[in-house]
């Protein structure tokens, strides 16, 4: 009996095949588009392949011929979370967020660029306010490697 398929998207694997997973990013991550774009996620590992019973023995095994990793995260809004410091051209870097901090302001009000202090309170505000806005789930696409591996369920 086959399980799981190449075609699958992510949202499909978690539900059938989905069998490892790790969750990645901290507050002292660089500063970077994958942290300003996902901050906290997880990194899934989904095999495909077939279920097998030997006739003669009754053992069972599976022929994994797939291993998919794929990405999921949540975006909610609720509780207490730090989203950065931002400004109209963007987030601030965690160099420009601690030079700024030691400075008490200073270096970027001197740029004439107000800046602020953002948290889901602040998102939540602007939800309310503009009737726009919402919690969602996120999953990337799948990066798939071939395996040939025979995991023995017995």
């Amino acid at each position: 009996m086959a399980f799981g398929a190449k075609g699958d998207a992510a949202v499909q694997l978690e539900q059938t095949c989905q069998a490892n997973y790790r969750p990645f990013g901290g507050k002292f991550d660089t500063m970077d588009d994958l942290c300003g774009a996902l901050g906290k996620a997880t990194l899934k590992v989904a095999l495909i392949g077939e279920a097998l019973r030997d006739v003669r023995t009754k053992k069972l095994s599976l022929q994994v011929t797939h291993a998919g990793f794929y990405i999921r995260d949540t975006y909610d809004f609720s509780g207490f979370q730090y989203l950065g410091v931002w400004s109209k051209s963007g987030v601030l870097s965690k160099a420009q967020m601690l030079m700024n901090a030691a400075s008490d302001g200073l270096a970027l009000r001197l740029s004439g660029e107000p800046i602020g202090s953002v948290f889901n309170h602040n998102f939540e505000a602007y939800r309310r306010l503009n009737g726009l806005g919402g919690d969602f789930v996120v999953y990337s696409d799948v990066y798939w490697e071939r395996l040939n591996l025979s995991l023995d369920l017995n």
